[in-house]
């Protein structure tokens, strides 16, 4: 009876493990998954609109494709990846006074700083609902010619008019949008690309250009 009754909790003790490994395994595979799937071009900037150079319907001349890293998409172009619609509306690349005005409590950036600010649409074309982008979550940070992240929170303009509502409760087909602002280096301005990163576990990008 003894032998049995160790047996029997050892056969649990065996279960339990084997449950755990299954855990880990199906972690690794979704974190391995993310971030497999291209951004789909959803609607292009008229004709005109945008000062890239970049055609807003396809790869580039590698076969990068549109709204990755390499192929930023341009001003005004919309982009599709795992169920959202993200599109920049419009760039103010030194909105310095704009923030300032917008709070008294503002500080100015530091030295050799400016910031920058973006108007995005984000609308939500899942199936889950109701959604907000908190808990997407939505991450939107810029890089420039230095390779250094450049995120809202580290590198803050303080309070910014008519900021994006990361809170708003979207259902299918509803979308908001709003400004978001970075303080970042004067002289990176010109480099600068948004990346737009949805998702924990199994993330999707888009990278848009910003001038």
């Amino acid at each position: 009876m003894k032998a049995f009754r160790f047996g029997f909790f050892g056969c649990f003790g065996v279960l339990a493990a084997g449950a755990v490994l299954i855990g880990v395994l199906v972690l690794v595979v979704a974190l391995g998954s993310g971030g497999d799937d291209e951004p789909r071009v959803v609607s292009s900037p008229a004709a005109g609109q945008t000062t890239t150079g970049v055609e807003a319907t396809g790869g580039d001349e590698a076969g990068e494709p549109l709204g990755a890293r390499q192929n930023p998409a341009p001003i005004g172009t919309a982009l599709e990846a795992g169920g959202w619609v993200v599109k920049v509306e419009e760039v103010v690349p030194d909105a310095t006074e704009q923030v300032l005005a917008e709070n008294m409590f503002n500080d100015p950036p530091a030295e050799g700083r400016q910031f920058l600010m973006a108007r995005v649409t984000v609308q939500y074309a899942g199936d889950e609902e109701p959604v907000t982008l908190i808990g997407a979550p939505f991450e939107f940070s810029l890089f420039g010619s230095r390779g250094v992240e450049y995120t809202r929170f580290d590198d803050s303009c303080g309070v910014v008019p008519d900021e994006l509502d990361f809170f708003k409760e979207l259902y299918k087909g509803g979308a908001v949008s709003g400004n978001l602002c970075w303080s970042v280096p004067s002289d990176e301005v010109g480099s600068l690309l948004l990346r737009v990163r949805i998702g924990a576990i199994r993330t999707h990008e888009m990278w848009f250009a910003l001038r």
